[in-house]
């Protein structure tokens, strides 16, 4: 009986021993796990709060060159569709451009943003406006911003849905055309 109460002694020291290591190293596995989540986690927030800050830059300067009579940055944050098609000069006869002024607004400040994919957010904005007698008084709303060619626009007359058929169509073609000059070195 000596033999085997030793040798259940043995086996359960044995066995608690096992656990603890086991336990352990699940504790370190998880920690782990939890740390990488937690870096991408970071890694994503770092990239977003840089989307706001490119976002809150376009705005501002857009806001701040408009207010001092240059349009070019409203053609500048157009969908790259309607510079394409659209030239400059066609662009400041426009209506919507003719008329617009920015003279009474002082700032746009981003207040929250919503991200739908990679390609667009929704901007929640307070506009400062200045009065005649040099009163302020703020407005909020919501613009929709986009994410074109490394950079992020809010276009003032073109649209979205032309924007994504010139992008198909021009992914067409620079496949035609990568398709065609594989073509050629048969």
């Amino acid at each position: 009986m000596i033999a085997s109460r030793q040798q259940t002694r043995v086996f359960v020291v044995t066995l608690l021993m096992i656990l603890l290591i086991w336990g352990c190293s699940s504790d370190d596995a998880q920690t782990e796990a939890v740390d990488q989540d937690n870096q991408v986690s970071q890694a994503q927030a770092n990239e977003r709060q840089n989307d706001i800050d490119e976002i809150q830059e376009m705005l501002t300067e857009a806001i701040t060159r408009w207010r001092h009579g240059d349009v070019s940055v409203l053609y500048d944050l157009e969908f790259e569709y309607f510079r394409y098609e659209t030239s400059f000069d066609e662009y400041v006869e426009l209506n919507q451009v003719k008329y617009a002024n920015a003279d009474t607004v002082i700032s746009i400040t981003v207040k929250d943003v919503v991200f739908f994919e990679q390609d667009s957010a929704d901007a929640a904005v307070q506009i400062m406006f200045i009065g005649p007698s040099w009163d302020t008084t703020y407005q909020h709303d919501s613009y929709r911003v986009y994410y074109e060619n490394d950079r992020w626009i809010r276009p003032y007359v073109s649209h979205p849905t032309l924007a994504a058929r010139f992008k198909e169509n021009r992914l067409r073609a620079d496949s035609a055309a990568a398709a065609e000059a594989e073509g050629e070195d048969w």
